[in-house]
């Protein structure tokens, strides 16, 4: 036994910090994109918020590689590894970047990963205390900037 986890829910959780890495790794691309292109008004204000949610996946992508290797595994680390493994789509490279339009794919896209990150908590099981804890502050974290998203868009 690992860290006090069997064997095979150790490589099974490892496998979903993979997915989540990449996950992450996906979505701050998004955010990263939403954060170069956007126009319009607001631009500055706008500008910095999407950097700080950008700024906060590229934390996440290494908390979830940090976790992966706590479990004694290997991180994904090429956009080929990351893009085969995420769990969400890449954002469409033609994307009108108005603010409104900004705003609506980034709560999608939110949305979604909270999803897939509720999803592999459902997964983890009693004896990994720390992947339980782990994804459960994410989602805390998460369901905060999701709010906050959705409150750009609401009219």
């Amino acid at each position: 036994m690992f860290l006090g986890i069997n064997p095979t829910e150790q490589a099974k959780n490892i496998t979903l910090f993979q997915k989540l890495q990449a996950t992450h790794f996906t979505l701050m691309t998004i955010a990263w994109g939403c954060h170069w292109n956007i126009v319009g008004e607001g631009f500055y204000a706008n500008h910095e918020f999407l950097k700080e949610l950008y700024e906060k996946e590229q934390d996440r992508v290494d908390a979830c590689a940090e976790r992966v290797r706590a479990l004694a595994g290997k991180c994904p680390y090429t956009i080929q590894s990351m893009s085969e493994l995420s769990l969400i789509p890449e954002m469409d490279n033609e994307m009108t970047f108005k603010t409104n339009s900004v705003f609506g794919v980034m709560s999608s896209a939110w949305s979604a990963v909270i999803t897939k990150v509720r999803d592999v908590r459902s997964q983890i099981g009693e004896e990994d205390y720390a992947s339980a804890a782990f994804l459960d502050t994410m989602l805390e974290e998460m369901e905060k900037e999701a709010w906050m998203l959705a409150s750009f868009i609401e009219e």
